[in-house]
């Protein structure tokens, strides 16, 4: 008895889908494997067509050399240092350069003084208000 053709297509389709996922598994395994592994295996082609290679001599010369090495990696610092502010405010100047050498007591960074006169000028202010209040009372008790 044939299937009807409804059951046939579910069936036809659920099979393509299998073999489209199968082929791009292992699609996707084929190009992992040829740029991650291949790049580990050195190259066997040749540049040079000739099969010489040219040696010339050349007198020794001080100087710097640009090697660039292309890796992944992680680079840590030997000393991490935290600065912790006594107060707080609004940065107004930085007194040093990133990755300069600093000492204890150098001056690091400059801290918008403002508030801070602001808040002594009123603590003087209600200084001398309770000074004048405490007068006040003093010549009330003698009386």
């Amino acid at each position: 008895m044939p299937f009807p053709k409804r059951e046939f297509e579910k069936r036809w389709g659920k099979f393509a889908l299998a073999v489209v996922l199968i082929g791009l598994v292992a699609a996707g395994y084929w190009l992992y494997a040829q740029q991650i592994l291949g790049a580990s295996q050195p190259s066997t082609r040749r540049t040079d067509v000739s099969g010489e290679t040219p040696v010339v001599a050349v007198a020794a010369v001080k100087g710097d050399i640009d090697i660039t090495l292309s890796a992944l990696g992680t680079v840590t610092s030997l000393a991490t240092v935290t600065i912790k502010s006594q107060i707080s405010g609004q940065l107004v100047r930085v007194a040093y350069k990133e990755g300069q050498l600093v000492n204890k007591g150098d001056l690091l960074a400059e801290i918008d003084s403002r508030p801070y006169e602001i808040a002594m000028r009123q603590a003087e202010g209600a200084q001398e208000r309770d000074q004048a209040l405490l007068q006040s009372a003093e010549l009330d008790l003698k009386r």
